[in-house]
């Protein structure tokens, strides 16, 4: 297969993934009670700000070179490395210090670990 077409393919599969996962995480958070965003708008520039994050950490650790000779485990260590190092990017990013470190960790804030399990069985099914 030419290479242009298996980055292309690629980048769609990581792009759906990314996606599908975010929007199933939002409702599944909708579905406990906790704030979800209704805007269509601003949901669109979430999606794309979270697209554009994973996209940058995946080039950035390699995941978007094309090698033949990595095995499918491989593959998918590597997506849980990345995807563990980037979810707890997010999780600083988005953390209170003064009402996370002061407070029992709440319900809405262990969803992450959902986000986290979700982003690597899709984005590693797809790359795999």
């Amino acid at each position: 297969m030419n290479k242009t077409i298996e980055k292309l393919l690629l980048f769609l599969s990581d792009f759906i993934a990314i996606n599908f996962t975010f929007i199933l995480w939002c409702q599944l958070r909708q579905k406990a009670g906790f704030v979800s965003i209704s805007d269509t708008g601003e949901s669109m520039m979430l999606y794309l700000i979270l697209f554009i994050f994973w996209y940058l950490l995946f080039v950035f650790f390699g995941l978007h070179r094309i090698q033949f000779t990595h095995s499918r485990i491989d593959e998918i260590l590597d997506v849980v490395k990345v995807v563990t190092i980037g979810v707890f990017i997010i999780f600083l990013l988005t953390m209170d210090i003064s009402h996370d470190l002061s407070a029992p960790v709440k319900t809405s804030r262990l969803f992450i670990i959902i986000y986290w399990a979700m982003m690597i069985f899709f984005v590693g099914g797809g790359r795999v």
